[in-house]
C-alpha cells in the first residue's frame, strides 16, 4: 500500500477532512500491526516544564513586597534574571534571593 498526499494541491478549506482521512488511515494500519504501533518512546517524549515553579511578575512583586512595575524595571535593565517567551515573562524563585541583595535599615 502507498499513500501518497499532494499537499499543494489541498486547499486550507480542505485541511480538516483531509486529517479526518489520515487519522482514519492511520488507525487502520495500526489495527493491523502486531503488537500495536508506537509513534513515538515515551522516553522522547519531552517532560513538561513544572509550571508552579515558575512566577509571574506580579507574585514575584507580592513575594518582594515591591511595585510589579518596579520588577518588570530590574527585569529589563538586568538585575532580575527572568525567562522570556514571546510576550510572557517568568521568573524563578531562586532568583529573587540571589539577585537582588538585601537593605539593611538605617
Amino acid at each position: 500500500m502507498r499513500l501518497e498526499i499532494d499537499t499543494d494541491a489541498i486547499t486550507q478549506r480542505d485541511v480538516p477532512a483531509a486529517l479526518v482521512q489520515v487519522a482514519a488511515a492511520l488507525s487502520a494500519l495500526a489495527a493491523r500491526w502486531p503488537g500495536g504501533v508506537v509513534l513515538m518512546q515515551p522516553e522522547c517524549v519531552p517532560e513538561p516544564p513544572d509550571q508552579t515553579s515558575l512566577l509571574t511578575v506580579p507574585d514575584a512583586a507580592k513575594r518582594l513586597k515591591l511595585a510589579t512595575g518596579y520588577v518588570y524595571e530590574l527585569v529589563r535593565c538586568g538585575r532580575l534574571p527572568a525567562l522570556h517567551c514571546g510576550k510572557y515573562v517568568r521568573i524563578k524563585p531562586s532568583a529573587l534571593d540571589a539577585s537582588l541583595p538585601s537593605t539593611k535599615a538605617v
